[in-house]
């Protein structure tokens, strides 16, 4: 009986003890958010001279450093304390984010932002610079590498009576016909081309189009 009593004092002590919040001097604060700073502006220079996308934005970059300052702030104040991190996560569990994410690299950007913010709350500070460096390397490596390869989109409105002669111009060049949109006597057609987009668009507008439109994107 005793020996029961002895273990479950010994387990009451346990959790009093992971209650009990660990002290951090200010320097290891400033330790960790100095790593933390330096991390988010390695991100934000890689984000800024990395970007490929159609319109950079400045406030998703400065969110990026914010958001790994945030993350270093939580694991620091949660570190080797079992009870307050398990508050944490149900308190973190209710959070909803509603923004939606149109480029799958901003994605990779909020993981590693997130992942540095721990490395650095973790005090893992040689694991936080070598990644880092790589990380921020591969992205570059990346943007630099040509693998995507040029395509045009043509949107034509003409009489319905020339869907012939739309087809006859374009029979002789690599084309997908996207989608077509019948409106009263007109015809609208969406039309993928990978080669001659020039000299189809030339002959299209000689053919008496309403409006002919030429859009680029990469494929």
């Amino acid at each position: 009986m005793r020996l029961i009593l002895a273990g479950s004092d010994s387990l009451i002590d346990s959790i009093i003890n992971g209650i009990t919040l660990n002290q951090f001097s200010v320097f290891d604060i400033l330790v960790t958010m100095l790593a933390a700073i330096l991390s988010g502006i390695a991100i934000i220079i890689t984000y800024r001279y990395s970007y490929q996308g159609t319109v950079y934005s400045h406030q998703f970059n400065i969110s990026l450093l914010l958001m790994d300052l945030i993350t270093a702030m939580i694991i620091l104040t949660i570190s080797s304390n079992l009870i307050l991190s398990l508050g944490m996560v149900g308190a973190l569990s209710i959070v909803r984010f509603r923004s939606a994410i149109k480029d799958p690299v901003d994605i990779v950007y909020i993981f590693w932002a997130i992942s540095a913010g721990l490395a650095a709350g973790a005090n893992q500070l040689t694991l936080l610079a070598v990644s880092t460096i790589v990380i921020a390397g591969g992205f570059f490596i990346s943007s630099r590498i040509t693998l995507k390869r040029n395509a045009y989109v043509i949107v034509i409105k003409i009489d319905a009576s020339k869907e012939s002669v739309v087809e006859e111009v374009l029979k002789n060049h690599r084309h997908k016909v996207r989608s077509k949109f019948f409106e009263s006597d007109k015809l609208e057609m969406t039309i993928e081309v990978k080669e001659g987009e020039h000299e189809i668009l030339g002959k299209l507008n000689a053919i008496g189009a309403d409006y002919v439109s030429l859009l680029k994107f990469d494929a």
